[in-house]
């Protein structure tokens, strides 16, 4: 009687443990870094997105808005990453470098590691991968083809997809050199993350 008591109790804890992992898991997000970012947040998203980047100069552009130039491995720079509080709400807009004949800083292997940077830097998503996934999973449906218009552009067509996730509004900006191009021709210029809330 004793070991059914001893076997039945071992049963419940460890049921309890699971159903306490499982809910532990499920709801774990990323952490929420403070806005403007500090250069530290900067240098551990690079680590953990694999971009091996690194950060080249700080600008404050004004209270509670920095701006950060990353170079690539080569020393060029490749990026500006801008981030800032306004009005209580968190925006996070990256812009990758391109030039004209030059090979992208981002090339397509890379928009999963430049989309989790992205992502750690945000922060408060299910994990590093939840938006390029998405991204992935969506793009035949929400990507939108649009004209380059006016000023002459090394992009013929721009390709924007956008969506909300947690509560956060997604945007990933393209640009193709030739129209019909689509994604399998272009390059990753943008990413921006806002708040959704007014």
């Amino acid at each position: 009687m004793q070991n059914k008591i001893k076997k039945s109790f071992f049963i419940v804890i460890l049921l309890c443990a699971t159903i306490t992992a499982f809910y532990s898991y499920k709801n774990h997000r990323l952490p929420v870094p403070a806005f403007p970012l500090q250069r530290q947040v900067l240098e551990d998203a690079l680590s953990k997105s694999g971009l091996v980047w690194e950060i080249a100069e700080e600008e404050v552009v004004k209270d509670g808005h920095i701006l950060y130039t990353l170079n690539n491995s080569q020393g060029q720079p490749s990026a500006f990453v801008s981030s800032v509080e306004s009005s209580g709400k968190r925006i996070l807009q990256i812009n990758f470098l391109t030039s004209k004949g030059s090979p992208s800083n981002i090339p397509q292997k890379d928009w999963e590691k430049a989309v989790s940077f992205a992502t750690i830097l945000y922060g408060g998503f299910r994990n590093q991968t939840q938006v390029y996934d998405n991204f992935r999973q969506t793009c035949d449906e929400k990507a939108v083809i649009d004209d380059v218009p006016g000023v002459p552009s090394e992009f013929r067509e721009r390709i924007r997809w956008e969506n909300e996730l947690n509560g956060v509004t997604c945007f990933l900006g393209f640009g193709v050199r030739q129209k019909g191009g689509g994604l399998p021709e272009a390059e990753l210029v943008s990413l921006i993350f806002s708040e959704t809330k007014d």
